[in-house]
């Protein structure tokens, strides 16, 4: 092919080459039709059957993991105050006494127990000294 000498001739053989592209592109997609090749066949050991039966492993896994979480978070939502969490749920929890009732795994600030007021009981003196 020649370097075109005028702008209107590498139009002209530009437009040649894409109408010719797209005739061949059209002719192909004639040719391909719209029907597709089925194998029938009935091997147990192939790969797609290997695959499906791994798949359907791992699905069964995650159906049952997903089903412990759920259970889990129903019993998160029933409890209403931290304090109702037992400390051994939650594994970076404050496992501390309560100043309040003594009990272990919450704070005073969470406890249910009536709020119990003494100050300086303890070494009898009074603030700031």
């Amino acid at each position: 092919m020649t370097k075109p000498d005028s702008l209107a001739e590498a139009v002209t053989a530009v437009m040649e080459m894409e109408s010719f592209q797209q005739a061949q592109m059209h002719q192909f997609r004639q040719q391909k039709g719209n029907l597709r090749n089925i194998d029938n066949s009935q091997d147990d050991q192939s790969p797609l059957t290997t695959n499906l039966a791994s798949i359907r492993k791992a699905l069964e896994e995650i159906k049952g993991t997903i089903a412990e979480l759920q259970a889990w978070k129903g019993g998160m939502e029933k409890r209403d105050n931290p304090a109702d969490v037992p400390a051994s749920d939650w594994p970076g929890r404050f496992r501390g006494r309560c100043w309040n009732c003594g009990d272990l795994g919450h704070l005073r600030r969470h406890c249910r127990a009536p709020k119990m007021y003494r100050p300086y009981q303890e070494n009898g003196q009074e603030p700031g000294r």
